[in-house]
């Protein structure tokens, strides 16, 4: 008789146990639905075009890095954040010696640390979310725009790492994402640094209906350029982000050229990498090639972003 209370009173426990947790699988609710993730849009927009827009989340600035001095920085860091946007900063390593064929060496060898030091504790003192974009566009070389766009393609490896890590031993906050921005020509692997040192990847994708019929005999989409930029980034498994992107033309070009982006990043499944957009709304001083005319690339506010 004993015995039969134990098995009538071990049953009863299995069948509340069994009862709870239906109980609680019935009423728990169910984990949301991962949606896509929404792309965030910028612009680097001296002239003010889109200040007002309320969607816009990042915003780009250009500074050219002094010896100890950080005024220009903080400047700009301040501007962008009293539109309460996050700051992509792109720093552009000109020699203070005016040797391009030495600037490698010179970083590496700590010329240009106490320079790196200072801008980095400038931003981090901040305490917000930004993005450093480093000697941009290396993948250039020949071009004569920049003296890191060079064929050294290790001394730019060096140099960047370099970079990067002694700006990060002097961060506390540790919200400064370090973006790697190549232009996005073939070849730009060689250009690729160890991954630690790499938190996202940018790019720089212009349309230049003019210059494109003189180079190539056509015009271009944004898809015939993105397609073949972002299939040579997204094996590195970085969010990538239009860096630099813009487009040159009649005005109902610009619309037709725009409207095909849009198309194209709808399929979020084949560009899961990519996190962001920043327009650049500027003219450009001269043409690309002799013979045709300088591009502007300015939009319409209406047309960026997207509605």
């Amino acid at each position: 008789m004993k015995w039969n209370k134990i098995v009538y009173l071990v049953s009863f426990i299995i069948l509340f146990a069994i009862i709870a947790l239906s109980i609680q699988y019935i009423t728990t609710p169910k984990a949301a639905t991962v949606l896509p993730r929404e792309i965030e849009y910028g612009v680097a927009d001296s002239e003010k075009t889109f200040e007002n827009k309320n969607n816009v989340a990042i915003e780009h600035s250009f500074i050219a890095w002094k010896r100890d001095d950080t005024l220009d920085l903080n400047t700009e860091i301040d501007k962008i954040l009293v539109h309460k946007r996050e700051p992509l900063i792109t720093i552009e390593p000109w020699s203070f010696t005016q040797k391009g064929d030495t600037l490698f060496k010179d970083i590496v060898s700590g010329d240009y640390k106490s320079t790196i030091e200072s801008m980095c504790k400038v931003a981090d003192e901040k305490n917000v979310p930004m993005i450093f974009r480093w000697g941009h566009e290396m993948d250039y070389a020949g071009s004569s725009r920049y003296p890191w766009a060079s064929k050294d393609t290790q001394g730019f490896i060096e140099a960047y790492q370099y970079w990067v890590g002694t700006c990060r031993n002097v961060l506390k906050n540790k919200k400064i994402n370090f973006m790697w921005s190549p232009g996005g020509n073939e070849g730009l692997d060689k250009y690729y640094p160890d991954p630690q040192y790499v938190d996202s990847i940018g790019l720089s994708l212009y349309g230049y209906a003019e210059y494109e019929k003189k180079t190539l005999g056509y015009t271009q989409s944004f898809f015939d350029i993105f397609n073949q930029k972002y299939n040579r980034v997204k094996k590195f498994n970085k969010p990538i982000y239009l860096a630099e992107l813009g487009v040159a033309g009649t005005d109902e070009y610009k619309e037709q050229w725009i409207k095909g982006m849009y198309k194209t990043i709808e399929d979020k499944q084949k560009y899961s990498l990519l996190y962001g957009l920043i327009y650049f709304q500027f003219g450009d001083a001269a043409p690309w090639v002799p013979g045709i005319s300088a591009p502007d690339f300015r939009l319409k506010a209406s047309l960026f972003p997207p509605q």
